[in-house]
């Protein structure tokens, strides 16, 4: 008898008394090592299929100083049954650099042959982004305003709301949309933002946030803030004073790199797979 009938008949024993091995409900459920490509580990945190659909619990942890980008329905799962591709979400899942995530993926079969007692994974649709990037250039905003909206590399960016400009404070909300082309993102740093008056002083951005990865058609708001502090050093009013809004490298544009796996054998857990159907 071979290994694979051993086990079928292990489970049918197991099965009795708790959920029948023909119910829609039953689950094998899988067991697997970690994979990795270079310092990105995946590892299953769940692995399961039924008779009409599978699920996969995948953490990414991302050791780089890169943006890792996730097709939310690229993976794929190959078995006796055949291959299907994730089917639950489109879309992107992005981790930041030297940090973890989850992602869910979802599988469907309406002719019920999922559930089998073994699989491989495929994770497609995996890709890094540098944090770093080519900067772009675009144009200074000008307070008062003389423009509401710049457009420089992929990127739009749009004042939102009402500008404040007081005499110890300056305060501005910006939205900006990355538009660029498929298989690449746009950064966006507003902690690069620097306010500069007309006698050449410039004051850091004090709302400035962490770096933010934008993908195609995707949008980010921020916040330029800059007050004074007295007495004042500079002997700056400003209400009164024309400020400019200089970008530097606070939009910035990179090609994503795809993460090649090695393909990923889940075996089945006949223990887990027991005590789950109980």
């Amino acid at each position: 008898m071979t290994r694979i009938a051993l086990i079928a008949l292990g489970l049918v024993s197991l099965a009795a008394g708790g959920t029948a091995m023909s119910s829609p409900d039953y689950a094998n459920h899988f067991q697997s090592a970690p994979v990795h490509a270079g310092e990105v580990t995946a590892s299953a945190s769940s692995a399961f299929a039924r008779q009409n659909d599978a699920k996969l619990k995948v953490k990414f942890d991302n050791r780089s100083d890169d943006f890792l980008v996730i097709t939310k329905n690229g993976t794929r799962i190959s078995s006796t049954a055949g291959e299907y591709v994730a089917t639950n979400r489109d879309g992107f899942k992005v981790i930041d650099p030297t940090s973890d995530g989850s992602h869910t993926f979802v599988f469907e079969d309406g002719g019920g042959k999922l559930c089998t007692l073994s699989m491989v994974a495929r994770l497609d649709g995996v890709f890094l982004a540098s944090g770093q990037g080519e900067p772009v250039q675009a144009e200074p905003f000008t307070l008062p305003l003389s423009a509401n909206k710049v457009e420089a590399g992929g990127f739009l960016c749009i004042t939102k709301g009402k500008v404040k400009q007081e005499t110890k404070e300056a305060k501005a909300k910006f939205e900006c949309t990355y538009q660029g082309a498929e298989g690449t993102a746009g950064l966006l740093d507003s902690e690069a933002i620097t306010v500069a008056t007309p006698d050449g002083q410039a004051f850091a951005n004090e709302s400035g946030k962490p770096t933010k990865l934008l993908l195609p058609g995707e949008k980010a708001s921020f916040e330029v803030k800059n007050t004074i502090i007295r007495p004042n050093p500079h002997d700056v009013d400003m209400q009164f004073t024309q400020l400019t809004l200089l970008w530097n490298d606070a939009l910035r544009t990179v090609t994503m790199q795809p993460v090649a796996f090695p393909d990923w054998e889940f075996s089945l857990d006949v223990a887990l797979t027991a005590e789950k159907n109980k």
